[in-house]
């Protein structure tokens, strides 16, 4: 009963969500993520449109698949690039539960059960697990994509350093500010 109440207010659930979600940027993005439809010019706000309706649908759907998973890859992977904090990137599941629930207030619970909507939010709550692990391991990534880059770096500023006809141009260089 709770699953067709709820997929029948899909959309409504979808924009409250999204709007929960956005209203976590600063105002200025707000606007622009809102209001751009062109996936190009917004590939975030398009993201974060089309992934959080699959992951409702899946969600709704009683059993959430690998689209779900794919989709949540997406938007967590948006979030760790822009390093926001874990419990933000994986909080957008929290607002999933409040947009829920929000719609439901006008819903008399003679049409759902306290355990339909617990066993919902058992699996908002797993994805939520999910969403953090996938973050960690963007994380994880970003900061080995950086630290190789510093080590070649080094190692090109070593290999430079290591040739004695380029080190009195190097040093000449290191103090007019240029670089290597």
């Amino acid at each position: 009963m709770l699953r067709d109440i709820l997929d029948s207010r899909r959309e409504r659930i979808h924009q409250r969500w999204l709007d929960l979600i956005l209203a976590e940027f600063p105002p200025d993005s707000q606007a622009f993520l809102r209001s751009e439809r062109d996936q190009f010019r917004n590939p975030i706000g398009h993201t974060f449109r089309q992934e959080t309706a699959v992951i409702l649908s899946e969600l709704i759907g009683r059993a959430p698949s690998d689209a779900t998973g794919e989709s949540l890859d997406h938007i967590i992977k948006i979030r760790a690039v822009q390093d926001c904090p874990p419990s933000e990137a994986a909080g957008l599941f929290i607002l999933l539960k409040q947009a829920i629930r929000a719609e439901l207030v006008s819903e008399p619970e003679s049409g759902w059960s306290r355990d339909e909507l617990s066993a919902l939010e058992s699996e908002i709550d797993r994805l939520t697990l999910r969403a953090f692990d996938c973050y960690t391991d963007c994380r994880e990534r970003i900061h080995k994509a950086v630290a190789r880059a510093a080590q070649m770096r080094v190692a090109k500023l070593l290999e430079r350093m290591s040739r004695p006809h380029e080190n009195a141009n190097a040093g000449a260089a290191l103090r007019s500010g240029d670089e290597l």
